[in-house]
């Protein structure tokens, strides 16, 4: 038998403590930051439920990251008085939330309240002005004179807006003019602008009524007489084929290449005209190739109401002074169904007397995008202009 002293007492593997030497470095690195980042994490998160302000949140982040330290690094702490500590922490918080409920949360309140109130301060001063023509025989004069001080008061635009909340206001602004009766027959008669107009700049497709089903580019320009200069008109009846096919579901740009537009006086042809459109107005924002779609009824001479109208020898009706048009190049390589029903258009093919009127305009001046901004800056020029039946 082995004497007792001689026995080799085996002690059972036990694993290395943090900052060890069985870690490596690049754990133990990780496994500090894991514990840094934590507290600060969680709390963000949690006052980002009761605050949208990034200052709050990082001064809540900030005071986390100096517990987080506190409790790592310092060996009070570590030896157990963090007892001591706690009422200190719980203490700082409080104060936190304090600033969050009775400062930030009323101060937001505030600013959202006196929003608000300076929207409700603009229309009742909207109101009060455009009453005074409500009874006017030229209600257009009459607004451009009672609006112009009004328009130029709207509620501005927050400091450092975005492009998306200065399309919101806009847009506000827009809805409080429609809400006005006399503003809004104003707008419709001579802009064709009503509850339909999105004013994001793009036009609204048949049967979709949001800004993000609203693909192409849409203008507001003069209404102009079809003999101006830079000025295409079709007249097709969409129950003749064109080279044995529907026109509906031929190329646009193929319809207006093939298809002779209506006879000008000074002979000009689109067709031999379209190199120089293509190359110069087609991709352009300012002067672009625009086209405008109508279903009108050339044989409905006595205005019937319960018909179509008839045309006006105007790109639009004869007491408009602006007119919608597309740009172009956003429809063009499109069917003729296709790109009508996406402009904002609705063809009927059962109707014998009804043609479907195609435009084309180049224009030689920067056309206005129709937005909501520009309605609301040019409004009191754009309902004064002369309509088209004052062109000789």
């Amino acid at each position: 038998m082995r004497p007792l002293s001689k026995l080799a007492v085996v002690q059972p593997a036990t694993a290395p403590t943090g900052g060890g030497p069985g870690i490596a470095w690049h754990k133990n690195a990780l496994e500090i930051a894991r514990e840094l980042a934590g507290l600060p994490t969680l709390v963000s998160v949690v006052a980002s439920f009761c605050t949208e302000s990034p200052e709050v949140i990082a001064y809540w982040a900030v005071g986390a990251l100096l517990v987080a330290i506190g409790l790592r690094f310092l060996p009070g702490i570590a030896k157990g008085k963090l007892s001591i500590l706690a009422p200190w922490l719980v203490t700082a918080l409080l104060a936190l939330t304090l600033l969050l409920v009775l400062v930030v949360v009323p101060r937001r309140a505030g600013k959202k309240g006196a929003s608000l109130k300076s929207w409700l301060k603009w229309q009742n001063s909207l109101e009060l002005s455009a009453a005074k023509c409500n009874k006017s025989p030229t209600p257009e004069i009459c607004l451009r004179n009672e609006l112009a001080d009004v328009l130029d008061n709207r509620p501005p635009n927050p400091h450092g807006a975005d492009a998306g909340t200065k399309l919101a206001n806009a847009m506000i602004a827009g809805q409080v003019l429609l809400a006005n009766q006399t503003v809004h027959a104003v707008l419709q008669k001579r802009l064709s602008v009503d509850e339909r107009f999105i004013g994001a700049g793009n036009s609204e497709p048949v049967q979709r009524k949001t800004a993000a089903a609203a693909m192409v580019p849409e203008y507001l320009v003069p209404n102009l007489p079809n003999e101006a200069p830079f000025v295409w008109v079709w007249e097709l009846n969409l129950g003749v084929p064109q080279n044995g096919r529907p026109l509906m579901d031929q190329k646009l740009m193929d319809v207006l290449l093939t298809v002779p537009p209506q006879p000008r006086y000074d002979q000009q042809a689109f067709a031999t005209n379209w190199a120089w459109i293509e190359e110069k107005h087609l991709a352009t924002d300012n002067t672009p190739a625009l086209v405008r779609f109508a279903i009108l009824d050339p044989t409905n001479l006595h205005h019937d109401n319960s018909r179509q109208p008839p045309p006006s020898g105007c790109l639009g009706k004869p007491d408009a002074t602006r007119v919608f048009m597309n740009k172009l190049v956003f429809v063009k390589d499109e069917t003729l169904g296709t790109a009508s029903k996406v402009s904002g258009f609705t063809v009927r093919r059962d109707d014998p007397t009804t043609r479907l009127y195609i435009w084309v305009y180049v224009p030689k001046d920067v056309v206005a995008p129709a937005t909501w901004e520009n309605v609301l800056t040019n409004l009191t020029t754009w309902i004064t202009e002369k309509p088209c039946t004052a062109y000789p």
